[in-house]
């Protein structure tokens, strides 16, 4: 976590700004950009600035009495740049905090206020064959149905073999636009054979999805969601 100071004075009519910016997921935020401001009568001052990794870090400063009195509030502008691999566009969001006897003391957590993550978990046993792969693929619905987010990831052989319980976390903006449910598609190669493909819908509620390998009578394996 990493601290920016910006224009610190000991001048008795100023008021403290802190603004601390929680941490993401490294597979999901690769930067923060932070950059406080307030209006005065002679135009817009700053009161920190700040760029920050996935850990997040605190933007320190300081506002000014004027006039015999302090801004309402101060404008803090967060832009958030995601990993190549999220397929997600960077963010720019501002905010109003209010100023109070005190000063400002503002926490921003972005998986709190930005993003809504689903976790997915497949359940195939150790030992994948050679050759053996899958395709994830996802889609975000809106409530008339329209596709208003996707990607997908790609497991080959040796990925499959890292753990027993093979986990993709999928992030979802839902500001400014909403979703009411998320369409997971698989596809693949499984234990020599290949997999019919899987094709479902969750609600956005279902924060956690585990999907398991389940070998047929005539010996496929199929995939279930449980």
């Amino acid at each position: 976590m990493k601290t920016t100071i910006w224009e610190l004075t000991n001048e008795s009519n100023s008021l403290d700004v802190m603004v601390r910016m929680g941490s993401a997921p490294k597979w999901l935020v690769s930067q923060y950009l932070v950059q406080c401001t307030y209006n005065t009568p002679d135009g817009i001052r700053h009161c920190g600035i700040g760029n920050f990794g996935s850990d997040g870090g605190t933007v320190m400063g300081k506002i000014f009495e004027e006039n015999d009195s302090y801004p309402s509030s101060i404008n803090a502008s967060v832009g958030v740049d995601f990993e190549p691999e999220t397929n997600l566009h960077p963010l720019q969001k501002n905010f109003i905090i209010p100023v109070t006897d005190t000063g400002v003391i503002w926490i921003f957590e972005p998986l709190n206020q930005i993003f809504q993550i689903t976790s997915v978990y497949l359940d195939l046993s150790r030992e994948p064959k050679d050759e053996d792969y899958i395709i994830l693929e996802w889609w975000h619905h809106d409530k008339e149905n329209n596709i208003v987010a996707s990607g997908q990831k790609y497991f080959s052989e040796d990925m499959l073999d890292e753990e027993t319980i093979t986990q993709i976390e999928i992030a979802f903006i839902s500001d400014p636009i909403a979703a009411k449910d998320i369409q997971i598609q698989i596809q693949g190669r499984y234990r020599e054979r290949v997999l019919p493909q899987f094709n479902q819908i969750y609600e956005m509620t279902d924060s956690a999805i585990l999907i398991r390998a389940e070998k047929q009578p005539n010996g496929d394996y199929e995939l279930i969601s449980v």
